[in-house]
């Protein structure tokens, strides 16, 4: 399968998202609970020092995600539900969540990221992990329940390579604990992976983007849970805004409905290894929609890339429909496949999925 548009967030311009989880025969689902549990989210430290990065870090930041997606290279009873707040560490690049593992546990802030599907940390003897981040590494000599795992950490983040070992432990998210959660312990991390205080990465994709091979932390915990379903509510970056600040709220077995209005539109994944769903058209509110293809194209929900990417001619049939738009390599050649829009734009622009058409304001078009 062609994996079309690559969409940041559940799109950030839609404050919130829901995750229905699909079926899955190795996790059997047990007994009814408790309420939902929210955690808290920040906002992820920006890789680049301001907000109006240059054109060369934009292309890296195209290079991270063709990286993660090979686009174009070689490449007991359910607990019912548990909101977690974020933090969003500046510019909406990414969402972090503080989990515990181990015994005694002990915290660490770990980006959320839909599209991987190991837990990792990185570790006291972790090359290059001290030059880039301040996040407390794991240590499994401090844990009474931490046992060793036969195998290896071998996976990507971006263009970043994370080597490492396996372990198991207590691993903690909200109030929502599995006692015995296979994840990586790294030794080696590629530069601009761990940002601030960090300490590794959350995946909450499926087990078929898992290199440890183990069943993801969610698809574990989900046996407690009173409804199949993750939500995130986001936070936008705002200018001026400090390096770190509320990012919003990951809720693990429901929804908060004081977060949203109306009815929450399910649609059905298309692929095994992605949260992906088909995606009809794009636009611009009050004109003609571009239809994405000759039939749904696929699009990849993923809370850890701040870029939306699509196909060239939809791209640049959209960007045609702004005054004032304009293509990027006319200002920078490092900047082909980019626009340049007008600062002072009030366009809104529309996607569509499943049917129901939804807007994304000017400002988050803008970025």
């Amino acid at each position: 399968m062609r994996l079309s548009f690559l969409l940041a967030t559940t799109l950030l311009f839609a404050s919130s998202a829901i995750c229905a989880l699909p079926n899955d025969p190795i996790v059997a689902r047990r007994g009814a609970g408790m309420a939902p549990v929210t955690v808290p989210l920040i906002r992820r430290q920006p890789e680049f020092e301001k907000r109006d990065n240059t054109a060369e870090e934009w292309t890296e930041l195209t290079a991270n995600l063709r990286g993660k997606y090979g686009i174009g290279t070689r490449k007991l009873g359910r607990r019912a539900l548990s909101t977690v707040s974020m933090t969003n560490q500046n510019s909406d690049l990414g969402y972090i969540v503080r989990i515990q593992v181990g015994t005694p546990p002990k915290d660490f802030n770990v980006y959320v990221d839909t599209e991987l599907g190991d837990l990792w940390l990185s570790t006291s003897s972790c090359f290059l992990c001290t030059n880039q981040a301040t996040g407390a590494p794991f240590n499994q000599t401090q844990s009474s329940t931490f046992s060793p795992v036969q195998g290896t950490l071998n996976t990507t983040y971006g263009y970043a390579h994370i080597v490492g070992t396996l372990g198991s432990d207590v691993v903690q998210v909200g109030q929502f604990r599995v006692s015995s959660q296979t994840f990586g312990l790294a030794t080696s991390i590629g530069n601009y992976v761990l940002i601030g205080n960090t300490s590794g990465i959350l995946g909450l994709g499926f087990r078929g983007r898992a290199s440890s091979g183990a069943i993801p932390w969610w698809q574990q915990a989900s046996t407690e849970w009173n409804a199949p379903q993750m939500s995130f509510y986001l936070t936008r970056s705002l200018a001026g805004s400090g390096v770190q600040v509320p990012g919003g709220q990951f809720t693990l077995g429901g929804t908060n409905s004081s977060l949203y209005q109306g009815s929450i539109n399910f649609i059905n994944l298309v692929h095994d290894r992605y949260w992906a769903i088909p995606m009809t058209a794009i636009g611009i509110a009050n004109n003609q929609n571009i239809q994405v293809g000759s039939g749904n194209q696929v699009a990849v929900i993923d809370t850890d890339m701040e870029l939306i990417y699509g196909p060239a001619s939809v791209v640049d049939q959209f960007y045609s429909m702004i005054p004032g738009a304009r293509p990027g390599s006319q200002i920078d050649p490092n900047l082909q496949g980019f626009y340049i829009v007008p600062c002072n734009t009030n366009v809104q622009a529309t996607l569509t999925f499943g049917g129901q058409t939804y807007p994304m304001q000017a400002s988050d078009l803008i970025g």
